[in-house]
This record gives C-alpha cells, structure tokens and sequence, in this order.
C-alpha cells in the first residue's frame, strides 16, 4: 500500500508545506542551515554535507523519488510566512504501520513551542 502524503498542512500557529525540489527551496534550506550550522552540527550529522544549495536540490530531488513511493515526507515548518525549519516522516512501513520522525529548527525558533505543534 503507497501513502499519498498532503502537500500542506496548518496548524494554529504553523504552515507545513511540502519540500518540493525548486532551487527556491534548495536555497531558503541552505541559507538557514548555513546561518544556524553551529546549531544544529551536534545532533544533525547531514549538516556537514549540507555545503551549498546545490547539496540541498540533490537531496530534494532523492527525497521526491521516496515521498512518490511512500516512504517518505518532508515539510518545511513556517511561521506567519518565514521559513524556520523540517520535519520528515521517513522508514514508513505499512505493514507495521510505523515510521521514524525527524525534525529541526533554526536556534531563534526554539523554545517557543512550534516543534510540539508541528509533530
């Protein structure tokens, strides 16, 4: 059974919308990486492949071919319009009905709720 994902979903406070491999995205994803690198470098080991935008439209584009099959989904976390972070669904198996979650957010983003929101 393949899993049709939403492109967007709203919370009260959030909008998730489907990372789809545009260099718009490719590029909001490596300026906040960039800027947040230090942050996110302890916990986020994909962080020092993450170089430049062009990394980040690869990644896209392997990330598209998995949500086409189901397996998984990413959303870029916004806030009253402004790009703060992902949240991804990923090693979905339906036959066990599990998955994993990851997510990450940029430093001035934290402590404020919104990751609670948007699991």
């Amino acid at each position: 059974m393949k899993i049709k994902f939403k492109n967007q979903l709203k919370g009260a406070r959030l909008v998730l919308k489907n990372t789809k491999p545009t260099i718009k995205m490719a590029e909001s994803m490596f300026l906040l990486i960039d800027a947040n690198r230090a942050h996110l470098a302890p916990r986020c080991p994909w962080v020092a492949k993450s170089q430049c935008s062009e990394d980040l439209m690869k990644y896209l584009l392997e990330k598209e071919e998995k949500t086409k099959q189901g397996e998984k989904i990413e959303y870029g976390i916004y806030m009253k319009g402004q790009y703060i972070g992902n949240i991804s669904i990923f090693d979905v198996n339906t036959h066990h009905k599990s998955a994993e979650i990851g997510y990450w957010l940029s430093a001035s983003s934290g402590r404020n709720g919104y990751m609670t929101e948007a699991v």
